[in-house]
């Protein structure tokens, strides 16, 4: 490998040939030995090698000092480079953490236990962060920059930290406390931090954005005072860390729960006493212990570096903001933000009334009360010594949890025993009402609704409910912007048995319901492997698929949405999709996605430019806040929603993919998801498991919730998605039989517990049936396994054929088959089971047979004598491998029924909703300009016939119903299905010489074939069936070989007798009637050469001698010019043949427009030969004037075929009534394009089924009139 330095200080990396790097920290390396800074000169350890072969999302490291406590923690991401340098992979090194400071004063953090050495951020700025001890939890502390001006003044020798961290590896935003050394009063200082993962184009995996919260921005918290006294609240800080401080708390809550419904017993003051008296012995021995500590070591230990938290007896809410416990004063109708002195203890607020006459105030013992703040719609109440009862609660307000203070007025009635015995008469027991805190918040809840003034009184809301059913949902995804295909359907998705239900009750609750029961995504892409893309079976008819429910509690403030429950659970799903579905659906999305293009193809130059973007962007990293950072405080403080239990059941995938070579798709350019596919390998039945997210009291806006939750799963997605390749299609063995043994043992050991609970004989059954399960589990374990590896086997032996037909016809095969046995798995058998393998190998047996015979010649006919040896040796290859691989497909056919039938698990069937949408096109020139119609059953099954099951690249264009046939027009053919007998006729538009009405009840199809034209006539029964038929065969006039030029407009009664005999029509120029004569009806007659033939030149010269004589006033001068065309394609065929043959075309005009022809120009555009001219007596070869009713052959021929060229032959011709360009096969390139003032015509259009000759007849005739 390589090793190199970056800069002169930094990182040493190291990078072998097993593409996997390692690297090493180097703080401070190459500075002044001098300089003050020398002294944090670090190195640090190398870390385990890390694979870099697959690109990756960031993903995290640390790198630990080497003999010292520090540590990186860096972040390393993977991708792919753009365009042609896509083999290139970019590696970018990140800091982990990255904290912006939004506030409008510089801030200092430091890691919780170190406050030593805390790293400055000035305002508006971000730098990232590493720890300076490893071994202590990943926190900080925050100081305000204010306190470098506290911090000169006598008496002050420390920074105020806080008392609370932030923890910066979970997810979530938080309201806090900024203390301050200062003794100047003011309002306390409340900042917002929000630990989010960083967007692709931050440089770094998290990012912490602390700003300011204020009256005016939508804070997490504010205080509001109502009351006609001011308020004093603060934080209850205790630490937790015994059953006593346990006690404490249960102790605390409960007595202060009682205490609001009314005076307090003699035995609740003395629980209170006792309560407060345990958790001051609690905070007495936290400051001995310190205090212990400090004369044993002589070390000042601060309560943050000694890790305990002490809470003073009674902290004065007048003086230094820095004390244990914050005191909040709120004066009467004052509203002041609220922040956490600890966030991490529980948020539990301790509240009392002060005299408002007074300067100072303190906590009194029994005259306070507590708050769980968390809860929304939580109460609670304090009762003075004089009478007076004041009520705090927390409510939603616009995005804001508001905890308001409220003076309670309620005339004629003590708050006290009435209420009870009144919750008593609705049914709420009072004992598990008080067990827990979560219960009391509940109880408080339901108080709330009879005494609060801002509750939902029964007369203000009507009580509805609306439920809405549907059977189904359906969408069609049409892609009709394909360049290499006209539109069709490529996914459908279909939900069953949808059921949305509303109701508003009279207590002020909305109920939401939304189930679906079943879903699935049908994959229709041209070639896919997999029918289904995603698949929801369902185990049982009443569970649906999807289940959501929540309750919304309605407010005040109808912005603000409160919900008291929200849930969510999804059934298994099963997703199945290859190469060509991912690389299709990226094609798809491409507009709706900017792809980055590259301009420069030169590596160097790219090299070149990528490092000075580079140099630029980290060399001097701009510390500035992200741009968009105001962006993500405004959504942070914005559209806030409260949910009290929220449940997101556990998601479970398995994940099927088919790797397959594809050529490269810009459109999957810089997607990280497409760059992971591309280098991932098959895999069957992966298993992906998501845990689920129950979480309490959320109250975050939808964007931060939705990051909170990504992060969730994207987490659990990272840690999975390379354990999947222990799920590979070829060692999908063991996971697949490790989960057997995994459902058997718990069957084991479940079953026979069940038994157990009914009496022992149902255990003895148990124990029977899971021993059963265990087996069972072990065995079909092994045998779909090794179905699995002989699937996989199958699929790379097939490829080994380099048989693109074969390989095509396998994957059309196998996806016809998997939806026969779907449909009929419930009565299928062995014996059919069998049947299906015998067919396989029977199908292999014979395709390697058939590729004896044929490959050899095809690739003869392509290539010559080396592709006559490459055939053979591809023929020899597959008549080996195609049997093998037809055996395989059968040994998969019947282990898989044998593991179907021996598992006890219930049998799926994935087959496709319905066949894929047929749709009509309008305009045969527009392939994008299909409609959008409802699906018609009979329409996808005639499109089914046009591509063979979607093994052929066909489009579907139209069908007409018609007597005793089914008419269907293809992009490519247009097919004619007997309704009786099923057999098809199908013949592709080149091959359409023309067509016209007969009779006014029939349409006349002729074609051109081997031996001439033939017509075929078909019935209508009515005008509108004629009309639709003759709209279809309209809309591929220009593919045809006549129609397009109007040939048959020029005399009705010719074509519509009979263009293929036109001996009895007056032809102008033509002196005497010929007999009777089909152009091309002589073709397949053996014509042996003559023997004084010696070379192709001998065979030109006799023909031109024969040929030269004829004239037009022989009344067999259209049978004996044929016959000659004829018999010059049939004896080159026998002097170059075998090895040496080559292609050739025979192209022959007969003037019928009464005037002189000029014949310009004739070449071979491609070919190995002139183009000779052979004509009859009516042509001038002086001056290349073809006389009326005068004939001319143009004959010309190619190399000898070889892997270098071809050896096809495309022949051009210029007239002056016309221009065509000919091929030697069948082409769309074909074409006759008459001048102004004439017609062309094709009177045959004749080729060799292997590709060696094509031979055309042309009539030439002027425009009457």
């Amino acid at each position: 490998g390589h090793q190199w330095s970056i800069g002169m200080s930094g990182m040493s990396l190291f990078f072998s040939r097993k593409e996997k790097i390692t690297l090493s920290i180097e703080s401070g390396a190459g500075t002044d030995p001098k300089s003050p800074d020398n002294t944090k000169q670090i190195r640090s350890k190398w870390i385990s090698p890390v694979d870099v072969s697959n690109v990756m999302p960031k993903a995290v490291f640390h790198v630990d000092q080497k003999d010292g406590p520090r540590r990186f923690e860096l972040s390393l991401s993977v991708s792919i480079a753009p365009s042609i340098f896509s083999r290139t992979k970019c590696i970018t090194l990140f800091p982990r953490y990255q904290i912006v400071n939004l506030l409008d004063k510089g801030l200092y953090v430091s890691q919780s236990g170190c406050t030593s050495s805390e790293v400055f951020i000035p305002s508006q700025r971000s730098v990232p962060f590493h720890w300076e001890i490893s071994s202590l939890p990943p926190k900080v502390r925050l100081c305000s920059s204010l306190d470098d001006y506290a911090l000169k003044q006598p008496g002050t020798s420390d920074r105020a930290w806080t008392n609370g961290c932030i923890q910066l590896d979970k997810i979530g935003i938080t309201s806090m406390r900024l203390p301050t050394t200062s003794r100047r009063p003011g309002k306390p200082i409340v900042i917002q931090a929000e630990v989010r993962l960083a967007a692709k184009d931050q440089s770094s995996a998290v990012v912490v954005v602390i700003w300011s919260a204020n009256e005016k921005s939508n804070p997490l918290y504010l205080l509001r005072n109502k009351t006609t006294h001011p308020i004093l609240c603060s934080q209850v800080l205790y630490a937790e860390t015994d059953e006593e401080d346990k006690q404490v708390e249960d102790l605390l809550v409960f007595d202060k729960c009682l205490a609001g419904a009314g005076a307090q017993t003699d035995d609740q003051k003395s629980w209170r006493k006792m309560g407060m008296s345990k958790m001051k012995a609690k905070q007495s021995r936290d400051s001995s212990s310190v205090q212990q500590k400090k004369e044993e070591t002589g070390f000042e230990f601060s309560r943050f570096n000694c890790g305990t938290t002490c809470r003073p007896s009674t902290p004065d809410f007048i003086g230094s903001q820095s004390s244990g416990d914050f005191v909040w004063s709120i004066k009467s109708g004052e509203e002041v933000c609220f922040g956490f002195d600890d966030p991490e203890k529980p948020h539990i607020l301790e509240w009392t009334c002060g005299d408002s006459k007074a300067r100072t105030a303190t906590f009194d013992e029994e005259d306070s009360a507590v708050l769980e703040i968390d809860a929304m719609g939580s109460i609670s109440y304090l009762t003075l010594p004089n009478g007076k009862q004041f009520k705090c609660i927390i409510c939603a307000e616009h995005s804001t949890k508001v905890i308001e203070f409220i003076d309670v007025k309620r005339q004629g009635e003590a708050i006290g025993v009435s209420l009870l015995e009144e919750w008593h008469q609705k049914g709420n027991i009072f004992e598990s009402m008080m067990a827990t805190q979560q219960n009391q918040v509940r109880w408080a809840g339901s108080f709330e609704e009879d005494v609060g003034d801002d509750e939902v009184g029964d007369d203000d809301v009507v009580a509805f409910s609306v439920r809405m059913d549907l059977p189904f949902v359906t969408i069609s995804v049409v892609d009709n912007c394909a360049d290499v295909s006209s539109g069709r359907e490529i996914l459908y998705v279909q939900l069953d048995s949808w059921m949305m239900e509303f109701s508003q009750s009279r207590e002020g609750y909305h109920e939401l319901e939304w189930r679906l029961m079943s879903f699935q995504v049908d994959n229709h892409i041209h070639k896919s492997v997999h029918p289904v893309l995603i698949f929801c079976p369902r185990l049982d008819e009443n569970e649906p698929f999807l289940h959501l429910s929540a309750v919304r509690r309605l407010q005040p403030h109808s912005a603000t949405y409160v919900f008291r429950y929200a849930a969510l659970r999804i059934l298994d799903v099963h997703i199945f999709l290859d190469r060509r579905t991912a690389e299709t659906i990226a094609r798809f999305l491409q507009p709706l996605r900017k792809v980055r293009e590259e301009n420069n193809d030169d590596p160097q130059t790219w090299i070149k430019n990528t490092t000075m973007k580079m140099a630029a962007a980290y060399a001097n990293p701009n510390r500035r806040a992200p741009r968009d950072i105001e962006k993500i405080v405004l959504t942070a403080n914005s559209g806030r929603i409260y949910f009290e239990q929220l449940h997101l059941h556990p998601i479970r995938l398995s994940l099927t993919f088919t790797q397959e070579w594809m050529e490269w798709n810009p459109a999957t350019e810089g997607v990280m998801v497409f760059q992971f596919i591309r280098g991932m390998a098959s895999i069957a039945g992966a298993p992906l498991t998501f845990n689920s997210f129950v979480v309490g009291h959320v109250f975050e806006s939808p964007q931060a919730l939705f990051r909170i939750v990504s992060a969730h799963y994207s987490s659990q997605l990272t840690k999975q998605i390379f354990a999947i390749l222990g799920s590979l299609a070829i060692l999908e063995a063991p996971a697949d039989f490790l989960a057997n043994i995994g459902t058997g043992v718990r069957d084991f050991f479940y079953e026979p517990i069940n038994g157990m609970v009914h009496g022992p004989a149902q255990f003895i059954e148990g124990l029977e049936a899971g021993t059963q399960s265990l087996a069972r589990g072990v065995f079909v374990g092994v045998v779909r396994g090794a179905a699995n590896v002989t699937s996989a086997f199958n699929s790379n032996l097939a490829g080994l054929t380099a048989d693109d037909d074969f390989i095509d016809e396998r994957k059309a095969h196998q996806r016809m088959l998997t939806d026969a046995i779907s449909r009929g798995m419930h009565d299928r058998t062995i014996s059919d089971s069998l049947y299906l393998a015998g067919a396989s190998v029977a199908r292999g047996v014979r395709s390697g047979a058939m590729g004896i015979l044929e490959q050899p010649s095809l690739y003869a006919s392509k290539h010559g004598p080396v592709g006559f040896v490459k055939g053979i040796g591809k023929a020899l290859v597959g008549a080996i491998i195609k049997p093998v691989v037809g055996v395989g497909d059968a040994a998969v056919l019947v282990m898989n029924h044998v593991s179907e039938v021996t598992s006890d698990r219930m049998v799926l069937i994935k087959i496709p909703k319905r066949l894929r949408r047929a749709l009509p096109r309008a305009s045969s020139d527009q392939p994008h300009s299909v409609q959008l119609v409802l699906y018609d059953e009979r329409a996808a099954k005639a499109q089914k016939i046009v591509t063979a099951g979607e093994s052929v690249d066909d489009a579907y264009i139209g069908h007409v119903n018609i007597p005793g046939y089914l008419m269907i027009a293809s992009e490519q053919c247009l097919w004619a299905i007997d309704r009786h007998t099923r057999d098809s006729w199908c013949v592709s538009w080149e091959e359409i010489s023309h067509f016209g009405m007969v009779d006014n009840n029939a349409m006349k199809v002729t074609v051109f074939s081997q031996t001439g034209l033939k017509s075929h006539v078909f019935q209508v029964d009515s005008a509108v069936a004629l009309a639709e038929l003759y709209h279809l065969l309209g809309m591929q006039i220009g593919k045809m070989g006549n129609c397009s030029s109007n040939l048959s407009e020029l005399d009705n009664s010719m074509f519509s007798g009979g263009l293929e005999n036109i001996s009895k029509y007056q032809i102008p120029g033509i002196k005497s009637k010929q007999v009777n004569h089909v152009f091309g009806s002589c073709n397949g007659k053996y014509k042996r050469m003559n023997s004084s033939v010696k070379d192709e030149i001998d065979v030109i010269e006799q023909c031109f001698a024969r040929v030269k004589v004829l004239g037009s006033g022989s009344p067999t001068f259209f049978k004996t010019l044929d016959d000659e065309a004829w018999t010059l394609v049939c004896s080159w065929g026998q002097v170059f043949s075998g090895l040496s043959s080559r292609r050739c075309i025979a192209a022959s005009i007969i003037n019928g427009t009464g005037h002189d022809i000029q014949i310009k120009s004739t070449k071979l555009i491609e070919g190995g030969s002139p183009c000779y001219t052979i004509s009859t007596k009516e042509f001038d070869q002086e001056q290349g004037i073809l006389r009326p009713g005068g004939a001319i052959i143009f004959f010309g021929w190619g190399v000898v075929p070889s892997l270098l060229q071809p050896g096809q032959v495309f022949m051009n011709i210029e007239t002056n009534t016309f221009t065509c360009e000919l091929s030697d096969q069948k082409s769309p390139a074909t074409f006759a394009t008459p001048v102004s003032g004439y017609q062309v015509g094709f009177l045959e259009k004749s080729y060799d089924e292997s590709g060696w000759w094509a031979k055309y007849w042309l009539l030439v005739r002027a425009v009457r009139g």
